[in-house]
């Protein structure tokens, strides 16, 4: 399990943020961590564009590579922040955090870049990126 929070509200594992909250990104990403070691942070959702049809399923919101231990924020951003922003006629949609275990510090991928953000295949990144895990995740839903 990791720690995420928006500000002063906690990400716990499917509770209900809102838009506001998750206008930036989150002010806290903590989780258990070997300081020696590199991880790679997904942050995704598997219902775009509604979950009923989610043709865009996995939207990728944030991408982060060769964080060593749990230092967020010196790790390398392949894909920036992206704020949640279902459609208003959408019912929630489930915001995904997965963190996974590197190897070793990678080159950074760049075929991701901010524009081709849909039908982001996490197995299959996890897969070809040799990751391990994941070792811990969290999620909230969100109603626009």
């Amino acid at each position: 399990m990791s720690t995420i929070e928006y500000k002063d509200r906690p990400v716990t594992c499917g509770n209900q943020l809102d838009l506001k909250t998750t206008r930036n990104p989150p002010t806290v990403v903590d989780y258990e961590a070997d300081e020696t070691k590199y991880y790679t942070l997904i942050m995704f959702d598997p219902d775009a564009p509604y979950p009923q049809n989610s043709t865009l399923r996995s939207y990728r919101h944030w991408l982060i590579e060769n964080i060593e231990g749990n230092f967020v924020n010196n790790g390398d951003v392949v894909t920036s922040y992206l704020r949640p922003t279902p459609p208003a006629d959408s019912d929630s949609h489930r915001y995904i955090f997965l963190i996974y275990e590197q190897h070793d510090s990678m080159k950074l991928n760049d075929n991701f870049d901010n524009d081709t953000r849909g039908n982001f295949d996490v197995p299959k990144f996890a897969q070809e990126r040799n990751l391990i895990g994941p070792v811990a995740g969290n999620f909230f839903f969100l109603h626009p």
